[in-house]
């Protein structure tokens, strides 16, 4: 699509290959390739999703019958960093307004968050420079938490939004609207006040709290590599 030269060399390596096909999928909002490959046996392919609800995932993607769609949870093979209290004393919130500016406006409005991300996608609202990739994990430990907003398809799919989980592994506590499965280990945040609530416990609490995170958010990477017959 985007790439049409990668695309071509991933369709040749598909019909080369005939054992089975295992696709790793980190982001529900990427082109899939489905309607690419009208031959394929899609019962070769395990489709190895970063989401817990694998129902709704087989749904929202409009995944072939014939192919098993399954968890697998990424984060569980990153680098987890120690607690960062951060110099800055708002949460962050790194990303689109794309299908979330009706929950972010309170959230917004309130002074309590800082957005990262590209200028021209918010108007006229103040926007700090988003990080290069390879500075992420540095970029987030300078806040107090993190807000981790998501769109409609990944609270229907139960999607480990990559923001929430990006700024757990950097060290630093998450905060999220109730209502999505993958990030029910998040302070649950619908509302301003409740966020408030997070920035201002002392460093001991939102270490503790960081903590316990870590904890509830770790996902069983045995099961999924049985689930991969690894």
């Amino acid at each position: 699509m985007f790439n049409k030269k990668a695309w071509e060399e991933t369709f040749a390596i598909i019909k080369q290959h005939k054992g089975k096909i295992v696709f790793l999928n980190d982001d529900p909002d990427l082109p899939f390739l489905w309607k690419e490959l009208p031959d394929e046996d899609w019962s070769r392919w395990t489709i190895a999703a970063n989401a817990v609800n694998t129902d709704a995932v087989r749904k929202r993607l409009n995944v072939p019958t014939a192919a098993k769609v399954i968890d697998i949870p990424f984060h569980a093979v990153l680098r987890q960093r120690e607690f960062a209290d951060g110099i800055n004393t708002t949460a962050i919130y790194y990303g689109r307004p794309n299908g979330r500016s009706k929950v972010l406006a309170p959230f917004l409005s309130s002074g309590i968050v800082t957005i990262a991300g590209k200028q021209e996608e918010w108007g006229n609202e103040i926007v700090v420079p988003a990080p290069e990739q390879k500075n992420r994990s540095e970029f987030y430990r300078q806040w107090r938490a993190c807000l981790a907003i998501y769109d409609g398809k990944h609270a229907d799919t139960g999607w480990r939004t990559g923001r929430a989980y990006h700024a757990l592994l950097a060290g630093i506590p998450v905060a999220a609207p109730r209502g999505n499965r993958g990030l029910a280990w998040a302070f649950p945040a619908d509302y301003p006040n409740e966020l408030a609530q997070l920035l201002r416990m002392d460093k001991n609490q939102r270490e503790e709290l960081h903590a316990q995170q870590v904890i509830a958010a770790t996902g069983d990477i045995e099961t999924a590599y049985i689930a991969l017959g690894l």
